[in-house]
């Protein structure tokens, strides 16, 4: 798909572009997305902000890290480059952020979105979600699979849901009295 930047509650949002209409294009409706050839021709053409891909549960994860307070690339974040495996990593169009795509699924039930420091969040998707592309690559790696990787990262890992404590009640049954 390509993209577009609209603002929204005077924010800008990245907007995907059908490329073969121009119309807005859905996360949930394949019929709406398109080559990259196309998405590249259209967003020239329509003189659009790029092109990104759809993270559809085909068997690529994409990861977004954003770090926007920070002017420079906070050490959490190299940190997190280096313990995961060599994989295609590049900046966000904001500069401010790191896009990483891989082959692989994330573990069932995961956080998709945590802090991991102060001022740096950390999304993984494996469905669902699209992700500009810029090309300005950090890593040019081949992709690699983080399914294993995914999987060892405590951050993401699902969130125990505490029981509920019950307090026994008074008699909610009616007394009938003779």
């Amino acid at each position: 798909m390509a993209w577009r930047f609209e603002t929204r509650d005077g924010k800008a949002t990245k907007v995907p572009v059908n490329p073969k209409t121009g119309g807005n294009s859905m996360a949930n409706n394949s019929s709406t997305w398109g080559t990259y050839t196309q998405a590249f021709q259209r967003a020239s053409s329509a003189a659009l902000a790029g092109v990104g891909l759809q993270i559809n549960g085909a068997g690529m994860i994409g990861v977004d890290i954003d770090y926007k307070p920070h002017d420079t690339m906070p050490e959490a974040v190299r940190a997190f480059l280096e313990a995961m495996p060599a994989t295609y990593t590049e900046l966000s169009p904001s500069g401010r952020g790191v896009r990483a795509f891989a082959f692989g699924t994330l573990p069932k039930g995961c956080r998709h979105k945590v802090v991991i420091a102060d001022g740096v969040e950390l999304e993984v998707y494996d469905s669902g979600r699209f992700l500009t592309v810029t090309g300005n690559a950090i890593n040019p790696a081949p992709l690699a699979d983080l399914t294993t990787f995914m999987a060892s990262l405590e951050v993401i890992k699902p969130l125990e849901k505490p029981r509920a404590n019950i307090t026994p009640r008074a008699s909610m049954r009616a007394t009938r009295s003779s």
